[in-house]
């Protein structure tokens, strides 16, 4: 019962992309699969060779009464600039830079506590997890979990113009 790490990626890009629709990839990602976010850490600051981002997002999701699924993407941005490029005949505006992204998950059980405080219900919680919904998570919810991360990668694979 707790926190079991799932699915973890990292995604590095080194190029031209724009900063907006990356952020609004990842916030229109977690309102399209329901999962309540926050930006817990966004932080920017001028480098000697351009702008430096570091942000986290973090989301949960409740499953069921006892699975919580929590996906976590940790970006960081390097000496980030704005750029002007022709694309189809016009002019864009758009950033260059390195963008490293590193996505992890964990799949939580027994999220409201239901078996936690007394020898008994924590006994019966174990007997839960181990043997009556031992496959169940195993073989669904942490596979699920996966390919809600991949889905999530190759949304910011897209948003940074990515070969998927």
């Amino acid at each position: 019962m707790g926190k079991n790490p799932a699915f973890g990626t990292i995604i590095r890009h080194r190029g031209f992309f724009n900063y907006n629709e990356l952020l609004t990839s990842i916030q229109g990602w977690y309102s399209q699969y329901d999962f309540t976010f926050q930006v817990s850490e966004l932080k920017q600051k001028m480098g000697d060779t351009g702008f430096e981002v570091r942000g986290i997002y973090e989301a949960d999701k409740k499953i069921t009464n006892y699975i919580k699924y929590h996906i976590k993407i940790r970006f960081t941005i390097l000496n980030m600039k704005d750029v002007e490029l022709a694309e189809d005949g016009k002019k864009k505006k758009m950033q260059e830079g390195t963008v490293w992204a590193e996505i992890s998950s964990e799949l939580e059980t027994d999220w409201q506590g239901r078996y936690k405080g007394h020898k008994f219900t924590e006994w019966m919680g174990e007997v839960l997890e181990k043997y009556i919904l031992k496959y169940k998570i195993a073989d669904y919810y942490d596979d699920a979990l996966t390919a809600l991360c991949l889905s999530l990668a190759g949304s910011i694979k897209k948003a940074l113009k990515q070969e998927l």
